[in-house]
């Protein structure tokens, strides 16, 4: 029999994916719409859901889309212009920052994706140190986030 704490965490894990309804995680965990809207407010779900969805990869391939188009009306000024203002030099400076962060830094969904297979692993040697491990990966996550 499933406690409250575990279809919680299952209800949670549904709604991140972004492929089920509510009301379809409140029917698979066996809760009310009710208990997952409550769950899913107390805990920030939506929050959480976002910032598993949106990939470093998925914003870096838009960062160097924003830098291509940029780069490409630079270069369409032609050279008789100064080649760039300063509008666009900032811009171009903030867009390479930006590159370069996301180069280096570890996403959410990447931590998640660790720690979800860690998780695991220690599931299936001892469920209670698993569970235990469940709880700060959680807290881990929400203070990453914010």
């Amino acid at each position: 029999m499933s406690t409250i704490k575990d279809k919680q965490a299952k209800a949670k894990a549904l709604y991140c994916t972004g492929q089920y309804l509510q009301k379809e995680i409140a029917s698979i965990v066996g809760v009310s719409e009710k208990t997952i809207s409550k769950w899913k407010e107390e805990d920030g779900w939506e929050s959480l859901q976002t910032s598993l969805l949106t990939t470093r990869e998925n914003e870096l391939k838009r960062l160097y889309k924003l830098l291509k188009i940029l780069n490409d009306s630079i270069d369409e000024a032609g050279e008789e212009k100064i080649p760039i203002n300063s509008k666009q030099a900032d811009s171009v400076l903030k867009l390479t920052a930006a590159i370069k962060n996301l180069e280096i830094e570890t996403s959410i969904a990447e931590k998640v994706e660790v720690g979800t297979e860690f998780i695991n692993l220690v599931r299936s040697q001892d469920i209670e140190l698993s569970k235990t491990i469940t709880q700060w990966f959680d807290l881990y996550i929400k203070q990453s986030i914010k």
